[in-house]
């Protein structure tokens, strides 16, 4: 996961359709990036009685899913700024990689968006993980809702 976000490709170039999207289908590709994030993430989460405070980008991503309105991604990406405050993730409980999927549809373009969704998948799936990205602009494109099924299940 030390791979440099500027280094992996751009969505936009691998696929044109990315600028033909209206605003609403930009959208649908943001929350299918941010449920991309959530999922590979989610494969690290430690069991809960471990959990101190793992979940919480997870849930807070959720909300955005939920309600995807510029208002509640401004809380929720200021939310996790606070939780960075000290150079650490709340005093290094956690690691900030639990942060991710909030980055995910925090990221000021759609490029920066796939690209951080796409690091969150296990290097040996990264591949896959950009693969996927691309049929779901191709889902969104006629219509259809992208399915999580076709992600691989994290390595164990």
């Amino acid at each position: 996961m030390n791979e440099p976000l500027n280094e992996m490709p751009k969505l936009s170039q691998l696929e044109p359709l990315v600028s033909k999207l209206n605003e609403e289908q930009q959208i649908q590709l943001r929350q299918a990036l941010v449920r991309q994030a959530i999922y590979y993430v989610s494969q690290r989460l430690p069991p809960e009685e471990l959990d101190d405070g793992h979940r919480y980008g997870c849930d807070r991503a959720a909300e955005w899913l939920e309600n995807p309105t510029a208002e509640v991604a401004f809380n929720v990406c200021a939310w996790a700024g606070g939780e960075c405050w000290d150079g650490g993730v709340r005093y290094s409980d956690y690691p900030g990689y639990f942060l991710e999927p909030i980055w995910v549809f925090g990221a000021t373009d759609l490029d920066d968006a796939a690209r951080l969704a796409a690091k969150t998948a296990p290097e040996s799936n990264r591949d896959a993980a950009v693969e996927w990205q691309l049929a779901a602009v191709r889902a969104i494109m006629q219509g259809q809702e992208p399915s999580l099924e076709s992600l691989e299940v994290y390595p164990e």
